[in-house]
C-alpha cells in the first residue's frame, strides 16, 4: 500500500474566526473586512475594506520560508526529508529551464528539476521536498491552504454572487473553465440545488485568477 505523495492542509486563523467577512453583490471578487475585525488585518485591506489577497499571500509565504528554514536549521525534519532547491538558492541562480518560463506579471517561474521549497500557488502556498527511502527519491509536497471565514450565506445566494460576477468579464472562458472543473472533478456543488436542504456556506478559499486587464478586458 502506497503513501500519498501530496497533502492538502488547511490553515484557520484566529482573527478571521472572530469578525467574519462579508461577500457582496456589489463586488463580488472580493471579501469585505468585518467592521470588528482586528486592526492587524488592516494592512491587508484597501480604503474601501476589501481584502488584499496578493498582499497577504506575500507575508503568508515568508512566513512558511521562515518556518521551514527554522525547522531544517535545528535539524528537527524527518532525516529522509531534504529540500531541493531553496528559495534564496533559486534566486540567486539562473536556470534555463526556468528562465524560459516567464509570467505577465514578471514573477520567477520555476522548472519541474527546480523544485524550489515555499512556492505560491493560485489558493496558498506550496510546499516541495525530496522523499529518500532504501536509496529511492521521490518528489512530494504538501499545499498549505489559508481558510477565510464569511457570515454564514446559503449556498444558492454564494453562487449567483460569484456566478453573476463572473459572468460580468468580458474574458469568460477562463470563469467557465473553473466552473466546470467545479461540476465535474471537484463535485464541490454537488446537492446544492435540493429543496430539502439549506447549506450555509460559512467560509470559503480564495483563488486568483489571472486575467488581462480589469475584469479580464
Amino acid at each position: 500500500m502506497g503513501l500519498a505523495s501530496e497533502i492538502d492542509l488547511l490553515v484557520e486563523f484566529e482573527a478571521f474566526k472572530a469578525a467574519p467577512f462579508f461577500v457582496t453583490s456589489s463586488d463580488p471578487f472580493h471579501i469585505v473586512a468585518n467592521p470588528n475585525i482586528p486592526h492587524l488585518v488592516d494592512c491587508f485591506l484597501d480604503e474601501q475594506k476589501c481584502f488584499d489577497f496578493d498582499k497577504f499571500v506575500a507575508i503568508y509565504l515568508k512566513a512558511i520560508e521562515s518556518v521551514v528554514n527554522i525547522i531544517f536549521a535545528t535539524q528537527k525534519n524527518p532525516r529522509r526529508l531534504n529540500i531541493i532547491t531553496t528559495n534564496e538558492q533559486f534566486l540567486a541562480m539562473t536556470c534555463k529551464d526556468c528562465s524560459t518560463m516567464s509570467t505577465e506579471e514578471g514573477r520567477p517561474c520555476q522548472c519541474a528539476k527546480c523544485a524550489v521549497v515555499v512556492s505560491r500557488t493560485k489558493i496558498g502556498a506550496c510546499l516541495q521536498f525530496e522523499w529518500k527511502h532504501s536509496g529511492i527519491s521521490a518528489y512530494c509536497s504538501m499545499d498549505i491552504v489559508p481558510k477565510f471565514n464569511i457570515q454564514p450565506t446559503p449556498a444558492m445566494e454564494l453562487a449567483f454572487i460569484i456566478n453573476t460576477g463572473m459572468a460580468s468579464l468580458k474574458n469568460k472562458t477562463i470563469w467557465q473553465n473553473h466552473l466546470h472543473s467545479y461540476v465535474e472533478t471537484d463535485m464541490i456543488i454537488q446537492d446544492i440545488n435540493d429543496s430539502d436542504k439549506v447549506i450555509p456556506v460559512d467560509a470559503v478559499i480564495l483563488k486568483q485568477i489571472i486575467l488581462k486587464g480589469k475584469h479580464g478586458g
